[in-house]
């Protein structure tokens, strides 16, 4: 009898959990990968807690939509009273793209020097292949007979930057359209105090470029600047920062919402600026802001480098679905959320139902759970780089 009551008592507090603290959901809907990866029969398993709570944006939250059974994970795009549109790929608050401190969700992964998938995907100028030679962990580079803004000591990334992502197994998942922002990370090694490594993010017809350039003192000058077509360089931040020839040192680029930043080990700040909007490519002869070309290039002039740990991201990319936020901007009310799926292309969420209420919002997705090689913490919005 006591083992008996033992066992209801289990199942009870059990049942109690399952229904007011926390329960373990699994993801059928392939819509929020790469966060979550949901298949009917191998998805992703979320631990999820119940109980009201007020979600920030970009926070993931679990719905229960009237007329349907099984709960889904969305991400919390615009809040109650906003005013919230797609636009090119973007997501406008208020008619506004967010500000550079405004948190984010972390960029997706595209590209890992560090996986087998890698290999192939960036490639020298021409004629200048044996200036890079390809090692375990990297490349070097002698550039030492490079000519200043010549473009020969620079790789190119020959796939398109598309709304594509790493599956589990660390191949990529292609995607369907071009995404706008970039972020590249990578340490880079000088071997002389002589010489600028470069890293450039092209986005239609604009060239961001960022510079690393020593000094006679143990210094370096980190720089930003701008070309468009055949304009003369534009300088839009510099700042002096100490370096050490001989040593690694870790740099991420990133241009996200029209706001640009420089992060390098051992400086005191990130390098930060935006501009307006950006210029037309001039082979987009009907300016419909396409991207044509390398989106991303890397490498130096004047001098010997070391490369590796390099990584590319994107931002997340909205793709016109639906109606609701598309053709003309969604209205929330005072109770009122706009979800929106990580993969957008392959989402249905408020762009086709519209906002959801409050009320059907029954927890958030804390933890993946299951399978057991991919147990890890959900990321949660981020401060950007020229925020913190």
């Amino acid at each position: 009898m006591r083992a008996a009551w033992t066992l209801a008592v289990a199942l009870l507090a059990i049942l109690v959990l399952k229904t007011f603290v926390c329960d373990v959901k699994h993801v059928e809907s392939s819509s929020m990968e790469p966060t979550i990866f949901g298949s009917p029969t191998d998805g992703e398993s979320v631990l999820v807690l119940y109980g009201s709570f007020a979600p920030e944006r970009f926070d993931c939250v679990v719905i229960q939509r009237e007329g349907e059974t099984i709960p889904i994970v969305k991400r919390v795009g615009g809040l109650p009273t906003e005013s919230i549109q797609v636009a090119g790929g973007d997501l406008l608050i208020d008619g506004k793209r967010l500000p550079p401190d405004a948190p984010r969700p972390p960029p997706v992964l595209v590209f890992d020097g560090s996986r087998a998938s890698a290999a192939g995907a960036f490639v020298p100028a021409a004629g200048k292949e044996s200036s890079w030679k390809e090692r375990a962990d990297g490349w070097s580079l002698d550039a030492r007979d490079v000519q200043h803004a010549s473009g020969d000591g620079l790789q190119s990334m020959h796939r398109p930057l598309s709304d594509g992502y790493l599956a589990p197994d660390g191949t990529l998942v292609r995607g369907e359209h071009d995404a706008n922002d970039a972020v590249v990370e990578c340490e880079v090694l000088f071997g002389e105090p002589h010489g600028r490594a470069l890293f450039e993010l092209n986005e239609q017809g604009d060239t961001f470029r960022f510079s690393v350039e020593p000094t006679s003192s143990g210094r370096a000058i980190a720089r930003i600047a701008r070309q468009s077509g055949a304009s003369p360089e534009e300088g839009l931040a510099s700042e002096e920062f100490p370096l050490a020839i001989g040593t690694w040192t870790k740099c991420r680029c990133s241009n996200v919402d029209n706001a640009l930043a420089f992060e390098i080990a051992g400086a005191e700040a990130p390098l930060c600026c935006s501009y307006a909007e950006n210029r037309f490519d001039e082979g987009d002869r009907l300016q419909e802001g396409r991207s044509i070309g390398p989106r991303i290039r890397f490498g130096g002039e004047g001098g010997l480098f070391e490369f590796r740990s390099l990584r590319v991201f994107r931002d997340l990319y909205y793709t016109p679905r639906g109606t609701h936020g598309v053709t003309e901007p969604a209205d929330l009310g005072p109770d009122e959320y706009f979800l929106l799926g990580d993969n957008s292309a392959s989402s249905r969420d408020s762009r086709e139902w519209g906002p959801v209420h409050g009320s059907r919002i029954l927890g958030r997705p804390v933890w993946v759970v299951w399978p057991p090689s991919r147990i890890r913490r959900l990321p949660t919005a981020v401060p950007g780089p020229c925020g913190r």
